[in-house]
């Protein structure tokens, strides 16, 4: 009975080395942590052996911050042999590279980063191995290499960090010697292609497909990619190139209609601002074909083109023949709501009114409520409240949780009616994701038990009942954020009808560990979904806590107290504008959780006293929220109070919203037509962005105000 005490006691005593060893590393006394993962790692508990790996890594890292890369190096190498299925492996060998670089064991990062881009072809550090691999070709005077490792790295992860200082590198390689010239593989472009698109990220796709294209007219990846480009909106940099390339290169493509062939070109036209030859090509794919099953979006992007051609005449022709030949038209709902603004545009109310009536009837999409809403507007106008109210009151019954039906709401109130109940009441949730940074680590125990007693059936895999070992040790000694990847690698087992309720448990760990974008990417189609479909009152309270976190929620609140502005209006501005990833990079080099552009940091760090100011800083999670949230309380205050246009300013840029409501409203912004104001706004991102923040905001009221 002795014995069997004072193993416990030894056990647990392991534990806390364990965790006040990544306690310390956190705090920055890697130091003063060593002796601790020393202990940990080399433990003889055999209950503890599941950790082990874990003590071994945070030896390596706490040598690293330490500077001694060479002592780094070793435990990693030790941990990389000994622990290929553990959920750090990848980390492991990322730092490895690092050490090996930083070491100045260049021979040894070189492969190293090359040993990791062939095992991780998506991994999270790919654009830094190639960053690491044109410095070291750099130094060896490999001029031709390094050019091509840097333009690896900006070409296949373009938005990254490392990317921006590749190109940076490039740019000085190509004044030095300008011989130099990068020509990656078809078989490299294509792979890398498809997984963004497979990821959902189209700009870096579009990117490298055209890029492709370009390069390899003729090659057997090119077909495909030409298909992928033509269902990518994005506008890719050599436009001219790859138009006369998909010219040349469509009618080998037999498997698709020649009215689809047709569609696709005129599309590209249209992307470019060739309008005149896209309204060609997209009306000889009708009047050729005019039976082919590609019509109706051809029908509505002649209406697109014709609009931006200054034929607002022939766009509404090819509206409403959308509407009424294609009722059930995936682009029916669009097509409405632009034939409803022309015809409002005009003056002509009544059949602006009637246009806008048809979304009742026709396909719901994610313009329906805004026809709707518009609907209900056009019935105040022509003096008819009691048909507006009705409208309304449907409008926030149907689509309730999106933006125009909580507008819808107010306009019932003006109207002096009651907006109808609604089965989810955002005060009287119990928030069971706590909306401090603390991890709740009794929640947490509790959602993977749940997740267990619906997946008993994958307990006998020797792999998951390993890594849930890992797991539930993790939760016992306090390392909840490791204990989140061992989980994630468990329900990753997760297949068929059971998959969705697994995504939904992952997204809750790992926000439950202080991840908020990811969990949220997992979620928001879901909620999207049930909005659309009127089912959003099965949304359970997680899964709506999880798509609108309270992320970041001490620094929020700090920042706007100070400045006077609703903190859930800057976390409504957060999720629209980052996804709550605070490094953020955009293609217009907006940084951060508030996205905020080096030209504007600059003058906001003056303001605000930060010195010294570089880029970097606006990564700063606690920087970044308050410069954003400084600059929107400026912006509040410059349009008299009015958060529509704050946000259109804060989207597209002050000046411009200045020119419009002087433009519009002869500057008067206390009697414009908000609705009718950002309906206007002639830039499309921004249009949307007002609604997004605004509809962010309202649910964020609701959930937690």
């Amino acid at each position: 009975m002795l014995l069997f005490c004072l193993t416990l006691i030894a056990e647990a005593q392991t534990e806390q080395d364990l965790a006040q060893g990544f306690d310390l590393l956190d705090k920055n006394s890697p130091k003063k942590s060593l002796p601790y993962f020393f202990k940990a790692a080399n433990s003889t508990e055999e209950s503890f052996e599941p950790l082990i790996p874990y003590a071994l890594y945070g030896l390596a890292q706490a040598y690293y911050a330490m500077g001694e890369y060479n002592y780094s190096a070793y435990e990693l190498l030790s941990f990389i042999e000994k622990y290929k299925e553990s959920v750090l492996f990848e980390n492991a060998n990322y730092l490895l590279a690092e050490s090996f670089f930083k070491g100045e064991r260049f021979n040894d990062a070189l492969a190293q980063t090359k040993k990791y881009l062939d095992f991780f072809p998506d991994g999270s550090w790919g654009s830094r191995m190639f960053f690491i691999r044109g410095e070291i070709f750099k130094q060896k005077e490999d001029w031709e290499a390094a050019y091509g490792a840097f333009n690896s790295s900006d070409l296949f992860y373009p938005l990254s960090y490392s990317a921006k200082l590749a190109r940076q590198e490039m740019a000085k390689l190509s004044i030095q010697h300008k011989f130099l010239k990068f020509k990656p593989s078809p078989d490299e472009l294509y792979s890398k292609g498809l997984s963004f698109y497979n990821k959902k990220d189209y700009e870096s796709a579009s990117k490298i497909f055209s890029r492709l294209a370009k390069d390899y007219p003729k090659h057997k990846y090119t077909r495909n990619a030409l298909i992928k480009l033509g269902e990518i909106e994005d506008t890719s940099e050599d436009e001219e190139k790859i138009i006369a390339s998909t010219e040349k290169y469509y009618p080998e493509i037999k498997e698709d209609s020649q009215a689809l062939r047709l569609y696709k070109l005129g599309r590209k036209y249209g992307q470019k601002g060739e309008y005149a030859k896209a309204i060609s090509l997209l009306k000889k794919s009708i009047d050729d074909y005019p039976k082919n099953k590609y019509k109706d979006r051809a029908l509505y992007y002649l209406g697109m083109y014709s609009e931006r051609y200054a034929s607002p005449k022939a766009a509404l022709n090819y509206y409403v023949k959308l509407v009424l030949d294609h009722p059930s038209s995936y682009y029916v709902d669009g097509a409405i709501l632009r034939a409803g603004h022309l015809y409002y545009e005009t003056g002509d109310y009544e059949n602006s009114y009637l246009i806008y009536s048809q979304a009742q009837t026709h396909r719901v999409g994610s313009e329906t409520p805004q026809c709707l809403f518009w609907w209900g507007k056009l019935a105040e106008q022509l003096g008819r409240p009691k048909d507006a109210a009705g409208i309304y009151y449907y409008l926030a019954q149907r689509f309730d949780h999106t933006y125009q039906a909580y507008r819808a709401k107010e306009k019932l109130n003006e109207l002096g009616y009651k907006a109808p109940e609604s089965s989810f009441k955002g005060k009287n949730i119990e928030e069971k994701i706590l909306a401090s940074e603390e991890i709740n680590e009794e929640e947490l125990t509790k959602t993977m038990n749940d997740w267990q007693a619906k997946n008993g059936r994958l307990l006998g895999s020797k792999e998951i009942a390993k890594a849930l070992q890992s797991y539930k040790l993790l939760m016992d000694t306090g390392l909840t954020k490791f204990a989140a990847q061992e989980a994630k690698n468990i329900l990753s087992h997760t297949k068929g009808e059971l998959k969705d309720s697994a995504e939904n448990t992952l997204a809750t760990i790992m926000q439950k560990s202080g991840e908020y974008s990811t969990p949220l990417k997992y979620v928001e189609k879901k909620v999207a979904n049930a909005i659309l479909d009127g089912t959003s009152s099965s949304v359970s309270q997680n899964l709506w806590q999880i798509a609108y976190p309270k992320g970041y929620w001490d620094k929020v609140f700090d920042a706007a107290n100070k400045y006077g502005v609703d903190p859930y209006l800057t976390l409504a501005v957060i999720r629209e504008e980052s996804r709550f990833n605070p490094k953020a990079l955009s293609r217009s080099s907006a940084h951060g959780l508030m996205q905020i552009i080096p030209s504007t940091g600059k003058i906001l760090a003056k303001q605000l006293s930060i010195d010294p100011f570089s880029r970097n800083k606006m990564y700063d999670i606690s920087t970044n929220i308050e410069m954003g949230t400084y600059y929107l309380s400026n912006l509040i205050k410059r349009f008299d109070g009015n958060v529509f246009l704050a946000l259109a300013g804060y989207n597209g840029g002050p000046s411009r919203v200045k020119k419009w409501v002087n433009e519009w409203y002869g500057g008067d912004t206390k009697n414009l037509d908000i609705d009718e104001f950002v309906q206007n706004i002639p830039i499309r991102e921004t249009r949307y962005y007002v609604q997004k923040v605004m509809g962010s905001y309202y649910q964020y009221k609701r959930l937690y105000d």
